[in-house]
């Protein structure tokens, strides 16, 4: 009895692992670098603490600065890593796959609920995860392409939703809660859509019902308040702890934090009127047509009837509190700059309506192509995607490091040697040429040592395990180390939120890439800023070879201390 829903089951993780193959195949896999060398790092850090040991990152700005306040917004799923620091290149591998798994299930059953045609439940993961990757209000997604906290709260998030539109209210709650602990910002969005969606239904009720409080309704709001109470004792406490704990007093001097985090560092995430017309246009659209469906739904629901509407409105009222907490995020900010709420980031809120602005899109399709739901185009839908995944698979498995369109990615688990051993170093892709130097950066380097290094180098702080003056991609989202964070950005790299403004308010057509500008600085350092990177306690430069800097620094009497055919690393002279 059990066979047909073990091969079920078997299968439908068939087709979701070939729907992961080709989001790989398009997007890649990164390991230890970029945004993920924050948690990486820190895991190590704390690992390398509760072992007792000396840490590998005695002056790092970043790490030092995070771990004066425990616990901080990275503590929790760091702390929950620490017992397989040792094998963070298999586990995070093992994480992904995991997760994105789950992520998959979780949109599969959502799709269940509207979409009957089996192929258009898988199409909505490969339309979400390929031609509309990268395409948000806010710059976030609902999967990535590595793995860190983010991923899990986002299956979190879907399964909470899910249970809310089943009727679980009290599941879906527990799981922002969990969410929070995890992400707080991002449980905090969560508990927003599912207590706007409640409130949103409960309306509906109340207009419905012949008595206000009847058995019924009466029920639904102990469920409610109920649901309340368990994120509020879970992650709202921690959402307070955290805001008392990350209580600053006043600077001395103007407080800059708002312009140097919302406006110069991360305007992507924070900044509406930097944001690009095509992302409104084809997000904003997207969701409108999301909430315009699932209100007529409501309004005219298919069968089975009463469930149906139930759940349309409770989607329904998931848009609505989005399009709430965004809409006032977009005039607030530009208008009244308040810095409480660009630290809410009211816009995160839009990634789990994007995947039902798409489900929408899908079912809508489903009704002017009722064909799709017919035998024959299931069989050959699926074949073509079991085809798909397995041509994308044979080549993750056969070439990870050659892959076209100049995927970041490498599947290696073996993290201890310079790259690609056996390949000619002259065909090394950027990836290679950046672990093999930071490899070379921790058996070389001394552990007090403290690196300058070019903006865009992210694979020092846990692959080269050494400390960084200033890192431009992990921040401390404290006031003051904020402020200490400019400082030391515009000291390497010549850039400040002042100057930013001021060639931004230029007539010129094109302004140069803010990357370009800031490593032809750092690049053409001379002795007078060298000797000011000296007084902050710098010990080595790692810059590209040949560069005006690194000539300089070998008519100094400074050879590379290590190099490959891009990178040298230097000890910084006195002055």
């Amino acid at each position: 009895m059990q066979l047909p829903d073990f091969r079920r089951s078997l299968g439908l993780l068939v087709l979701l692992a070939a729907v992961y193959a080709l989001m790989l195949l398009r997007w890649g896999y990164e390991f230890g670098r970029n945004d993920q060398m924050q948690t990486l790092a820190y895991t190590e850090f704390l690992a390398q603490e509760v072992a007792g040991e000396a840490t590998d990152w005695p002056r790092d700005f970043y790490l030092q600065g995070i771990h004066e306040r425990i616990p901080n917004e990275r503590y929790v799923f760091s702390r929950l890593w620490v017992p397989f620091a040792e094998h963070m290149a298999v586990v995070s591998l093992l994480g992904h796959v995991l997760f994105s798994l789950l992520l998959l299930h979780a949109l599969w059953l959502l799709g269940g609920l509207w979409i009957r045609s089996l192929l258009l439940r898988l199409a909505l993961p490969l339309l979400l995860f390929i031609p509309l990757y990268g395409v948000s209000l806010g710059g976030n997604e609902l999967w990535y392409n590595s793995f860190f906290v983010s991923n899990v709260v986002k299956v979190l998030g879907l399964y909470a939703v899910l249970a809310l539109l089943k009727g679980r209210r009290a599941w879906a709650f527990l799981g922002a809660g969990v969410a929070t602990l995890l992400q707080p910002v991002v449980g905090l969005h969560l508990f927003g859509l599912c207590l706007g969606a409640s409130l949103w239904e409960g309306w509906h009720r109340s207009r419905r019902s012949s008595a206000l409080r009847t058995k019924s309704n009466t029920r639904f709001w102990k469920q409610v308040a109920f649901g309340a109470v368990i994120w509020l004792l879970s992650g709202g406490i921690w959402i307070l702890f955290l805001k008392l704990h990350f209580e600053e007093e006043a600077l001395s001097g103007t407080d800059r934090f708002f312009d140097i985090l919302y406006v110069f560092r991360a305007p992507h995430h924070y900044w509406p009127p930097s944001w690009s017309a095509k992302d409104w246009v084809l997000e904003g659209g997207l969701l409108l047509f999301g909430l315009v469906w699932f209100s007529l739904r409501a309004m005219h629901p298919a069968p089975p009837g009463e469930n149906s509407t139930r759940r349309a409105q409770r989607v329904q009222g998931l848009f609505l509190a989005g399009f709430l907490a965004a809409g006032l995020y977009a005039l607030a900010m530009p208008l009244l700059r308040p810095v409480w709420l660009g630290a809410v980031q009211g816009f995160k809120s839009t990634i789990f309506l994007e995947a039902f602005a798409v489900l929408a899109l899908l079912a809508a399709v489903q009704d002017f192509l009722p064909f799709l739901v017919r035998p024959f185009w299931k069989r050959s839908g699926v074949a073509a995607l079991l085809l798909a995944g397995l041509v994308a698979g044979g080549v993750l498995w056969a070439a990870p490091e050659r892959l076209p369109w100049n995927v970041p990615h490498d599947f290696a688990l073996d993290y201890s040697t310079p790259p690609s051993a056996s390949t000619p170093e002259v065909q090394w892709d950027d990836w290679d040429y950046a672990l093999d130097i930071a490899l070379h950066i921790r058996a070389a380097v001394p552990r007090d040592a403290l690196f300058a290094h070019p903006i865009g180098f992210t694979e020092l702080k846990f692959h080269g395990r050494r400390s960084a003056y200033v890192d431009y991609k992990v921040l401390v989202h404290t006031r003051a180390a904020m402020h200490e964070w400019a400082r030391r950005i515009d000291l390497l790299y010549g850039l400040s939120p002042e100057g930013e403004r001021l060639l931004y308010n230029r007539s010129e057509a094109a302004v140069p890439d803010r990357y370009a500008r800031a490593n032809a600085h750092f690049h053409h350092a001379d002795a007078s800023l060298m000797a000011l990177w000296r007084a902050e306690g710098i010990s080595h430069v790692l810059t590209f070879r040949g560069t005006p800097a690194a000539q300089y620094l070998e008519t100094m009497g400074q050879g590379p201390l290590v190099q490959n055919a891009r990178y040298a690393v230097y000890t910084l002279p006195d002055f």
